[in-house]
């Protein structure tokens, strides 16, 4: 095989520029039902948590692919599910002009029964039913308060033209407020819970799912009517929401002092927490491999076609020159060197170093197969990788190598687009390096995934109301984490997670909070139960990483490992001036000796 020229824009129309809605594919030939399916499919109200990318879109649109019966047979497709996404263009209309917001909301909620009920009576007639085509739906176009030109009964195709109708001349009014007063207005859900029984009975559905995809474009206000609905779903139908990360802007509905909440109104599913590592990597190779449909020219799986390194290959293959040297020379005619990896040597010579023992001691240890030895190789080897790097004089200027299918997936972090762009990138490098090889190599991968870090950064912060403080607080701790990584002797290794906190009740914790909640919602940092506590003076129940995409652009572990402790003004202080805030977080980490509050154990076995 060669990575041609036809097979790079066969990928590029198959990856549909990594989102589903731009490819030329069907969706009831490549959708792949994530591991939390079952649960987002089921009876109950349902909030899929995910940033830009992460599949929520694709997975809401596959409750509607298996509603008209095209389903895999392992999922359930009793089900009837009418699709929405938000459009902020619409949402914005209903508000200002001098009217009140008691009053918007009436015309708001009467807009939703009739979006709502417009979209599901045309879900019906795609049913093709006999009986729906003449069944009486008079009983929902009363309650919606519409007089209909025709005389009753009003069968599908009437009743879908006076719906239009009602819609088209709604929206046209709030161009015009004063026609706004000659339209009268439903109560919520009253028509939709009519129409939704009414097609549970003729098409025997099990349920019916109102999906609203986007949640974060309603205003406050709206989402207060949303919730409302969502509060009161019946067995007649449920609602599915598709969101980002804090985009619920309110738990508020209509009536007062009452809220909607997890688990006793709905369920919350956040895909960064629900997908386990293993299950995302499945997850991601059977995506692509339906979105190529078996067109790789060599016959072999898409897996086999990224050269994957263990830590030892990579690091023979990366390490600096003038320690590789220096290695050698210790290590010359030294009892069974032969057998150990250049990886073992240098962990064996810094336990040496640090500890004050003997070499000859050590290698003997470790034949012995002494169990801690072993530990703390396990726990420093990545970190000495990272560390040991001749990045800086390699002219790609890739800061560590990240091969293989599964070390893609793990750098996607849940997010398959991240996972199809890394993907379609890695090839295309591999294309413009040498078009005749028959593997994608490590570098090109490598390469392809600095790239698209770097773009990921750019793209959730240029233009970005917050995009210039955001970019500062990520590229700073990202900083101080890469400097960190570099002087593995005498600290933990693979710092990777923060948490922030004061050392004074205070203050400005939650304005730090509020910048890094933006982070999150750009999908730059990933949030997580605090699993470990420390002594703060401020109760802290979350804890952070930047996301894993970052890793390769900012020089640093992606794999959730170790964690230290950011104090809430040196966020502010990354967010205004960048190299000042590393300097006061470096100067109190005091990375140019041993921290005491990172003071490992260095090599203990943790």
């Amino acid at each position: 095989m060669s990575f041609d020229r036809k097979f790079v824009e066969l990928l590029k129309d198959r990856l549909g520029g990594f989102k589903y809605e731009w490819t030329t594919a069907d969706l009831t030939q490549v959708f792949a039902p994530p591991s939390y399916f079952d649960d987002l499919s089921s009876a109950r109200p349902c909030m899929l948590i995910g940033a830009r990318g992460s599949g929520k879109t694709t997975a809401l649109l596959g409750m509607t692919r298996l509603a008209r019966g095209e389903a895999d047979s392992k999922h359930n497709n009793d089900l009837l599910a009418v699709y929405e996404r938000v459009d902020s263009g619409k949402t914005s209309a209903f508000s200002g002009a001098g009217v009140p917001d008691s009053q918007w909301d009436k015309i708001f909620s009467h807009y939703l029964n009739l979006s709502i009920c417009c979209r599901l009576i045309l879900e019906i007639k795609e049913c093709k039913n006999p009986s729906s085509e003449e069944q009486d739906y008079s009983s929902v176009i009363e309650l919606l308060r519409i007089t209909p030109q025709e005389p009753e009964p009003c069968n599908l195709k009437i009743t879908i033209e006076i719906l239009r109708r009602a819609l088209v001349d709604l929206e046209n009014a709030l161009n015009d407020i004063q026609a706004l007063d000659g339209i009268p207005l439903s109560i919520l859900l009253e028509p939709i819970r009519e129409l939704s029984s009414i097609a549970k009975q003729l098409l025997g559905f099990s349920r019916i799912i109102y999906i609203f995809d986007e949640y974060e474009n309603f205003d406050e206000r709206q989402q207060r009517i949303v919730n409302t609905i969502i509060k009161h779903c019946t067995p007649a139908f449920v609602v599915k929401i598709g969101l980002k990360d804090y985009g619920l802007k309110t738990r508020d509905v209509l009536a007062k002092d009452q809220r909607i909440s997890h688990l006793a109104d709905y369920v919350q599913l956040r895909i960064s927490e629900i997908f386990t590592k293993q299950q995302f990597r499945d997850f991601s190779l059977r995506v692509l491999e339906l979105r190529l449909q078996g067109r790789i020219p060599s016959g072999k799986s898409i897996a086999e076609l990224f050269e994957s390194l263990s830590l030892e290959e990579e690091y023979d293959r990366s390490v600096e020159t003038s320690i590789k040297v220096r290695l050698e020379n210790v290590f010359a005619g030294l009892q069974r060197e032969g057998e150990l990896s250049l990886l073992q040597k240098r962990f064996l010579l810094l336990e040496s170093e640090f500890r004050g023992q003997e070499l000859l001691e050590l290698i003997q240890r470790w034949f012995s197969d002494d169990r801690s030895l072993k530990i703390r190789f396990g726990n420093y080897s990545y970190a000495i990788v990272l560390s040991d790097s001749k990045a800086k004089k390699n002219a790609d200027g890739v800061k560590k190598l990240y091969p293989g299918i599964h070390t893609l997936a793990d750098l996607a972090g849940a997010n398959i687009r991240y996972f199809l762009e890394l993907v379609y990138e890695s090839v295309s490098e591999q294309y413009r390096r040498d078009p005749t090889s028959e593997f994608i190599a490590a570098e090109a991968q490598s390469i392809a995934a600095q790239r698209v870090g770097r773009r990921a950064l750019e793209n959730a912060t240029d233009g970005a109301l917050h995009g210039p403080a955001i970019k500062g607080i990520v590229i700073g701790i990202g900083r101080v984490l890469e400097n960190l990584a570099r002087g593995v002797h005498g600290r933990r290794p693979e710092v990777t997670t923060f948490r922030i906190r004061d050392p004074r009740p205070p203050a400005r914790i939650e304005d730090s909070l509020f910048l890094v909640r933006e982070c999150i919602r750009e999908g730059l940092f990933i949030e997580a139960p605090i699993t470990k506590r420390s002594g703060s003076h401020v109760p802290m129940t979350q804890e952070y990483r930047i996301h894993p995409i970052l890793s390769p652009f900012l020089g640093i572990s992606h794999r959730k490992k170790r964690c230290i402790d950011i104090y809430a003004d040196e966020i502010q202080v990354l967010a205004q001036d960048t190299e000042r805030g590393i300097k006061v977080i470096e100067s109190r980490l005091r990375l140019g000796g041993v921290d005491d509050s990172l003071q490992s154990d260095f090599f203990s076995a943790e």
